[in-house]
């Protein structure tokens, strides 16, 4: 299993045995070290205007790298099962609609909510 796969099964597990009727989950990863002023009463405010907010997340970036999260997009996702890669073939096919932040937030400002679908 992945780092990444078993973080994220780590993740649910704990959230499965220690939530019962919390209306929100906060999670802030180790290599967090700032949060923008009013960032968690903004994702509060959004979730109460909103009934299907789902899965609220804050878009990272890094000084070396703008779009540090990759593991946030929009759209179906295309994997090959036995790579778990996006094939090469796919990437210029209109039916690929998987976009990754960077590509989702072109245009918009800091206030701006952007649709994700992971």
């Amino acid at each position: 299993m992945n780092r990444r796969m078993h973080v994220a099964t780590l993740r649910n597990e704990l959230m499965a045995r220690t939530l019962h009727n919390e209306e929100h989950l906060l999670w802030i990863d180790s290599d967090i070290q700032y949060l923008s002023p009013g960032i968690v009463q903004a994702m509060l405010n959004h979730s109460a205007s909103c009934d299907d907010a789902g899965i609220i997340t804050a878009r990272c970036e890094s000084g070396w790298n703008p779009d540090y999260d990759a593991n946030s997009w929009a759209g179906a996702r295309y994997r090959n099962p036995a790579t778990g890669k996006a094939p090469e073939a796919l990437a210029d096919d209109p039916n690929m609609t998987q976009k990754h932040v960077g590509e989702l937030i072109k245009g918009t400002s800091d206030g701006d909510i952007v649709h994700l679908d992971s």
